[in-house]
């Protein structure tokens, strides 16, 4: 059986900015470090596979909070960008699971 995990982020305007929004990730899947993630995102925007990103930071503290914010461009949609993100990078990943009971 295979289990699919993703992270999950929402949508912010970018401060001292009207017309821009930026993508925040809180969480990631299991197993996957936030500077991994963070390079596979940003190896994916130089090669063009994700579209309409300005910027790419870690802004995670020291405790187990994630923050990774992902500026866009001005007339970018944050939904586009999001889908591009599960595709491309290891947003979204499965794993399989043995799921057996013995009685």
């Amino acid at each position: 059986m295979e289990v699919q995990v993703r992270g999950t982020c929402h949508v912010e305007d970018v401060p001292g900015s009207k017309d821009r929004k930026q993508l925040v990730i809180d969480q990631i899947p299991y197993m996957l470090g936030q500077k991994t993630l963070v390079e596979s995102i940003v190896d994916a925007v130089k090669e063009d596979r994700i579209a309409d990103v300005s910027d790419v930071r870690n802004e995670s503290g020291r405790e187990a909070q994630t923050r990774i914010v992902i500026e866009l461009k001005r007339d970018a949609n944050a939904q586009v960008v999001l889908n591009q993100l599960y595709k491309f990078t290891q947003m979204e990943t499965s794993f399989g699971v043995i799921l057996l009971a013995l009685v």
